[in-house]
């Protein structure tokens, strides 16, 4: 379901096969128009990378067909506590970090909207761009993270299959990917129709 990578660790997507078949169903909720969570983990440095800045909106942008995406926050972690019989231990990416994206796709139309497919969905950054994980180093099911309280946390992978007008679906996507200091990133939405006027990807952040 990962389409082809543009960075040069093309070869991850082979390595971090994905653990699930697909991804389960999340019941859409009735949009309550929440404010944007704080990003925890610091704030991106002013260089925009490699991207359009005439494509760059934060939190939000809306596309012709009335989905809106708002990104909430995002985190990064150098390693994640999962259990394993009886204890615990700690997984590393094959990258640098694990930097997971919150999100929340909102249905603004008059017309009930079928689910998004997550291909949609990238990481930009440093001009490179990388699909989301289905589990952390290939091998760890997002269900059997336990992580220490206060940490960002990193939830089982689900979607959610329609959305009636007004109704709202809370998401989370993870990516592996190397550390980027000087450059900002991106979540990158290459919708089927314009967002914001335009066709090009636009590419978002808290």
């Amino acid at each position: 379901m990962a389409r082809t990578r543009l960075s040069r660790r093309a070869t991850l997507s082979m390595l971090g096969a994905a653990v699930f078949a697909g991804c389960s169903r999340e019941g859409p909720t009735r949009a309550s128009s929440p404010s944007a969570e704080a990003t925890p983990s610091g704030t991106p440095t002013p260089d925009p990378g490699i991207v359009p800045p005439a494509r760059v909106f934060s939190p939000t942008a809306r596309g012709a067909d009335g989905h809106t995406l708002t990104v909430e926050r995002w985190f990064a972690l150098p390693s994640v506590r999962y259990r394993t019989d009886g204890s615990h231990e700690r997984v590393e990416p094959f990258a640098d970090r694990f930097v997971g994206y919150d999100f929340r796709l909102e249905n603004v139309g008059n017309e009930p909207l079928d689910s998004l497919p997550d291909t949609e969905f990238t990481l930009r950054v440093a001009g490179e761009t990388f699909d989301h994980v289905h589990a952390l180093r290939g091998e760890v099911a997002f269900s059997r993270t336990d992580q220490p309280d206060g940490e960002p946390e990193i939830r089982p992978l689900t979607w959610y299959e329609t959305l009636e007008p007004g109704e709202s679906a809370r998401l989370q996507l993870v990516f592996d990917v190397p550390a980027f200091p000087e450059f900002r990133h991106y979540l990158a939405w290459d919708h089927r129709v314009a967002v914001e006027g335009r066709t090009e990807p636009a590419f978002l952040h808290p």
